[in-house]
């Protein structure tokens, strides 16, 4: 008889089991993130981690608890960015708003693990979608001065400048700009911060030139025109590669190696205005002064920010005297005013940087005399945005880079 019902038992056994796990599906503790913002606060971060990631086992789909995961794994102390890109990774972004959050862990992320490039990629596509992102430009400031890439530095904190809601952050924005006028990055701690970044990314080129410069600078020649060479090997149409092995040997004064790499230069970037600066280097060496200030001049049209290179342009007319002197008696009261703002703009750094509610108190008289110094500078724009300051609005956007002939 049993055989003959055995199909019935066992479907009457399988239908309770069902509904047993039905009725606990239904009725189950629902889980819940309910307290995980006191752990954030007591900074108990093994514990927030664990909850969020038992929470995620159960409901997956939460993007924005992943999302939240992933920005905690960047913002604890004990940095856990390979935890952030795995989470970021799962997400399915519905909005720009969202897009740009994902990118900024990214570029945190990555920047924790010594990637700069993939940094510099993700935060750029971070402002992208969102000019206003938090922290992303700041990240990129920073990355663009231990490289000391001063001209893209200049024209990001003027575009964040101009989004920037917040007043005080606006104004520090533009304070940054004007910080390694005062505090410059020495040599030797570009040298300590970039040398296991470029061990571990030899791809990096801008890393790999800002450690090349600074050994070069350093005293450390041979290993730093050794960086350089590979550079150049790896990309020999960068103006950039070229740019910086041209100084480091005008620099050292390496006048046959300077004449070859100058006839060795691509086609492409013959008329680059930038290398005026070695051939007036190598004119001067031959006192052809004529050559020299045309080719000095030429470079400081191009880089009017650039004062040394106006100091270069002074010595080549002071050398070739006569022809010169009417150039060289307009040039010099431009270079003392210059050397003058440049000895204020440290001094107004100092002054601006103490001033702890800087941006939700008015200074305009300080705004524009920060932008007084800025002016015989060269450096337009910038003056401009503190003026802007100065009568309460909004900086303007930064002009459209120069293009090279």
């Amino acid at each position: 008889m049993f055989k003959r019902h055995w199909p019935v038992v066992v479907f009457s056994l399988l239908s309770v089991a069902f509904l047993a796990s039905l009725a606990w599906w239904l009725f189950r503790p629902r889980p819940s993130l309910d307290g995980i913002e006191r752990l954030v606060t007591e900074g108990r971060h093994d514990e927030v981690e664990a909850r969020l990631l038992a929470y995620l086992a159960q409901v997956p789909d939460d993007q924005a608890a992943r999302l939240m995961l992933g920005r905690y794994s960047v913002d604890r102390p004990d940095h856990k960015p390979d935890l952030a890109l795995q989470q970021v990774a799962a997400i399915k972004p519905t909005s720009r708003r969202w897009r740009a959050q994902i990118n900024a862990i990214q570029g945190e992320a990555y920047f924790q693990k010594r990637k700069y490039h993939e940094a510099e990629t993700a935060w750029l596509e971070a402002l992208h979608f969102d000019p206003k992102t938090p922290e992303v430009g700041w990240g990129l400031l920073n990355l663009y001065s231990l490289q000391s890439r001063d001209l893209e530095a200049r024209r990001l904190g003027l575009r964040l400048a101009h989004f920037e809601p917040d007043p005080h952050d606006r104004v520090q924005l533009l304070l940054q700009l004007i910080r390694h006028d005062a505090h410059a990055i020495s040599a030797a701690s570009v040298v300590i911060q970039l040398t296991d970044v470029v061990r571990e990314n030899p791809d990096d080129l801008p890393s790999t030139l800002a450690l090349a410069r600074a050994l070069v600078r350093e005293g450390k020649t041979e290993p730093g025109l050794a960086l350089l060479r590979s550079a150049l090997d790896s990309h020999p149409n960068s103006p950039e590669a070229w740019d910086s092995y041209l100084n480091a040997l005008t620099d050292l004064g390496q006048i046959d190696p300077l004449s070859q790499a100058l006839e060795s230069l691509p086609s492409t970037l013959a008329d680059d205005p930038r290398f005026n600066v070695p051939r007036g280097w190598l004119a001067a060496q031959k006192h052809d002064w004529p050559a020299a200030a045309r080719a000095y001049r030429r470079a400081w049209d191009s880089q009017p920010a650039d004062i040394a290179l106006a100091y270069r342009l002074q010595s080549a007319l002071r050398n070739g005297a006569g022809p010169f002197q009417a150039e060289f008696d307009q040039l010099a009261p431009q270079l003392q005013a210059a050397s003058a703002a440049r000895d204020r703009l440290r001094a107004l750094y100092d002054q601006l940087d103490a001033i702890p509610d800087l941006g939700h108190s008015a200074h305009p008289d300080l705004y524009r005399e920060v932008a007084d110094a800025l002016t015989p500078l060269g450096r337009r724009d910038e003056a401009l945005a503190w003026r802007a300051l100065a009568e309460g609005k909004r900086p303007p956007p930064p002009s459209p880079p120069a293009k090279l002939p």
